[in-house]
């Protein structure tokens, strides 16, 4: 049984452990959840709104006794582009506990640059592991280069490609540019593959100073991993699956 909120103040009031059915707009969104997500033309979210016309809402959108939503962002997002009101259930407690949570249950986790950009905002709703990689991480780059790495995408697997490749090229004071290199040219995982295959140094060096690709200096001279197709386009002609 779907009930109708109470309003107070100007306000509506959800009682816990109830379900509703209301208006999108009578939802407030998560303040810190990743701006990404409910990008209309983010994929996930596209494939989500496609999902949404076709078989109606599946899960209930999860929200605190204010009407924030604590799980379920996207799918408030998809419902009110397509007009349609939300079906949503109450839990009570501190939104960044209840976020956090949430989150840790979602398959896939939250992932790339979103639990920096959700610590930025709210250091408490990430997980206490990714909590202490982005502590770590400020520590050595420095927080308005935190900054400014989380807006540009960074995440901490482009952080740990990009900082061993630092290292292999006896950059390790330059760490944070030749990272933020990597970002620019999308190229983290190939960063990766040449130090693994121990990719010529100078040829690299010179990509990074000239700040082109590094595709641009070693194509041809990787092999293809079983990771299969992020590596096209540097493997040479006779070895391109």
């Amino acid at each position: 049984m779907h009930e109708r909120p109470k309003k107070r103040n100007n306000r509506y009031i959800f009682e816990e452990g109830k379900s509703y059915i209301v208006p999108p707009e009578w939802l407030k969104g998560t303040p810190w959840n990743p701006l990404s997500r409910t990008h209309s033309e983010d994929r996930a979210f596209l494939l989500l709104l496609d999902d949404i016309r076709e078989n109606g809402q599946m899960a209930p959108v999860i929200i605190t006794t204010d009407g924030v939503v604590i799980d379920g962002n996207r799918r408030k997002a998809a419902l009110r582009a397509l007009k349609r009101d939300v079906w949503c259930v109450v839990k009570r407690g501190e939104l960044h506990v209840l976020y956090q949570h949430m989150n840790a249950r979602q398959v896939p986790p939250t992932r790339g640059s979103q639990p920096l950009e959700i610590f930025m905002v709210q250091p408490l709703a990430i997980s206490k592991i990714a909590q202490g990689k982005c502590q770590r991480m400020i520590d050595e780059m420095g927080a308005k280069n935190f900054e400014k790495f989380t807006k540009k995408g960074g995440s901490f697997t482009a952080w740990a490609y990009g900082g061993r490749l630092a290292s292999y090229l006896g950059l390790q004071d330059h760490k944070f540019e030749v990272v933020m290199w990597c970002l620019r040219h999308k190229q983290s995982l190939v960063a990766r593959l040449a130090v693994e295959q121990q990719a010529p140094k100078e040829r690299i060096i010179k990509a990074f100073h000239d700040d082109v690709s590094i595709k641009s200096v070693i194509n041809g001279t990787l092999k293809p991993t079983k990771r299969g197709s992020w590596t096209k386009g540097v493997l040479s002609p006779a070895v391109q699956p």
